[in-house]
């Protein structure tokens, strides 16, 4: 799904950034605790992401983060509609519960494992 990308320090921070980039970066930072257990798995779920982003217009706003996740699980419905409930809640914890986080608190958690099996225990409590 995410295709050929490249990790660079420089990639786009900002949607307007994003849109005018020619390559497919991703920012290689903080991938050292994520919940996909590989920092190669994260960065190719950064693509991933980025390119939702950017094939259907949604900004880095808590909405546009929010319609992007829902595109997310739509094509990973369409190629695996049997897929475990508990995959698309990781894809909504990696992506909206980041983005409400970083709404309420201005950066996102530092350790993502912890904040997603806290995510996860709200959600399903």
């Amino acid at each position: 799904l995410a295709g050929a990308f490249e990790c660079h320090e420089g990639a786009p921070a900002t949607f307007p950034d994003l849109i005018a980039c020619e390559r497919k970066l991703v920012w290689p930072g903080a991938s050292d605790h994520t919940i996909w257990g590989d920092a190669h798995v994260n960065w190719a779920f950064r693509a991933w992401h980025d390119g939702v982003h950017k094939r259907h217009g949604h900004d880095f706003t808590l909405a546009g983060e929010t319609a992007t996740c829902a595109e997310q699980i739509r094509e990973v419905l369409q190629h695996a509609p049997r897929i475990p409930q508990f995959w698309l809640d990781l894809i909504r914890a990696e992506v909206i519960g980041q983005a409400e986080y970083f709404a309420t608190h201005g950066d996102f958690p530092r350790d993502q494992i912890a904040f997603t099996r806290e995510y996860l225990a709200i959600a399903h409590s």
